[in-house]
């Protein structure tokens, strides 16, 4: 019998030190703050892929994340599919009327059956943002998620940055 209390704490153990791990990790300072009511134009990144696997609609998964996180702050979130460059994406926010111009690249997309492997679960998007007006970039910041090792089932990279994204653009503003 005195073994039950043991065997509980040893799983609650586990259950917090399983918890998903996130970091952000600017490239460049914020330079101020966003303008609230403003409307935003964000950019479909391409897929992630880890090798050769293609993880599909993971873009428009990342852009949808990403413009609902801005959605309390903005008029209107304009998602648009993938573009080449910051000059065409510059120039379609313009077209828009768009303020704000939100720039998300899946830089790593790892989904793994980590409920048996024990391998975690690795995401992480560079997220830029850029003034219409003068082109200049406000902020361009790198924000990673990794699972525990220890889950239920069921998770997905895609559930690692919600959260995060949202509290990073809460920062913003």
């Amino acid at each position: 019998m005195k073994i039950l209390p043991l065997l509980a704490l040893t799983f609650v153990g586990f259950l917090l030190a399983s918890c998903a791990s996130t970091q952000v990790m600017p490239y460049s300072p914020v330079k101020g703050k966003l303008e609230r009511g403003c409307p935003i134009l964000v950019t479909t990144p391409a897929d992630g892929q880890f090798g050769s696997r293609i993880y599909e609609r993971s873009g428009s998964v990342m852009a949808c994340d990403v413009g609902s996180a801005f959605e309390t702050f903005a008029s209107d979130i304009v998602r648009v599919p993938f573009v080449e460059s910051v000059k065409e994406a510059l120039a379609l926010a313009r077209t828009k009327k768009s303020r704000y111009l939100v720039i998300p690249k899946i830089t790593h997309w790892e989904d793994r059956a980590t409920e048996w492997s024990g391998r975690p679960d690795r995401v992480a998007i560079r997220m830029r943002v850029v003034d219409v007006r003068s082109g200049a970039e406000i902020v361009n910041v790198e924000i990673k998620g990794k699972s525990s090792w220890l889950t239920l089932g069921g998770d997905h990279p895609e559930q690692l940055l919600k959260e995060p994204i949202k509290a990073f653009v809460q920062t913003l503003y």
